[in-house]
This record gives structure tokens, C-alpha cells and sequence, in this order.
């Protein structure tokens, strides 16, 4: 969010939320996930592509309260003269493949802090 502040979020939200938003989401998301987490296990069929999914569903929503009631799609100069219902497209896979990385590094933190070789080191199976 700072990075892109002044050619994207600037022209959405109002300047507070500069501070203010990166920790609210974080937060935010934070609690999001493990509402996901629950969620996939409660769910029938692989947790893995249930995540991706939800993911791709989190996107939708995001993007849709994003165009239509803050502007994203028409207020940026970046953003103007993109049809809404590409961007919303685009959302669903972008975050989709956003969490399917947050899965891929968990999983991977997971295997790191759970080897029995050692820390950095995978063990070897057969």
C-alpha cells in the first residue's frame, strides 16, 4: 500500500487512512485467513484448493465494493478507461494466485520449523 499510495490508493481513500489502513488490514486479514483456515477444514474436498478458491472469492468481493463504491476502477488516472468487469476477472485469479503463495510459504515455513535435519534443511524422504 505505500508503494502504490500516490498513483492508486490516494485517489480512493482519504489521506488518513495512508497510516492507518496497512495495520487495519493487516489485522484484518490476519483474521480473515484463519476464518479460511476453519472454513477449509470444514469443508468437503481438498483444503488446499478450497483456500485458492476462497481466495478467488475474497478477490471478487474485495474488487466489487472496491469499483463500485470507491472508485477504483474510474478515479485512479492509472485505472481510467478499464471496463469493470475485467478488472473483476482479473481480481478473482490475481487473488487467488495471492493466496495460493501465502499457502505455498506457510507450508514451506511449516516444513522448515517441523525437520528433523536440522533448521533451513528438508528432510529426505523416499
Amino acid at each position: 500500500m505505500i508503494w502504490s499510495w500516490d498513483w492508486f490508493y490516494s485517489y480512493i481513500f482519504p489521506t488518513w487512512a495512508r497510516t492507518l489502513l496497512p495495520p487495519m488490514f493487516g489485522i484484518g486479514y490476519t483474521l480473515f485467513a484463519l476464518g479460511m483456515v476453519w472454513l477449509c477444514l470444514k469443508l468437503p474436498g481438498n483444503p488446499a484448493l478450497t483456500w485458492c478458491l476462497l481466495g478467488g472469492l475474497e478477490g471478487l468481493i474485495s474488487h466489487i465494493y472496491a469499483i463500485y463504491s470507491l472508485g477504483a476502477a474510474s478515479k485512479p488516472p492509472i485505472m481510467q478507461g478499464t471496463d469493470p468487469f475485467a478488472v473483476l476477472i482479473f481480481a478473482v485469479f490475481e487473488k487467488a494466485f495471492y493466496w495460493s503463495m501465502i499457502l505455498l510459504f506457510g507450508w514451506l515455513t511449516w516444513r522448515v520449523a517441523n525437520s528433523k535435519t536440522g533448521i533451513g534443511q528438508f528432510p529426505q524422504t523416499h
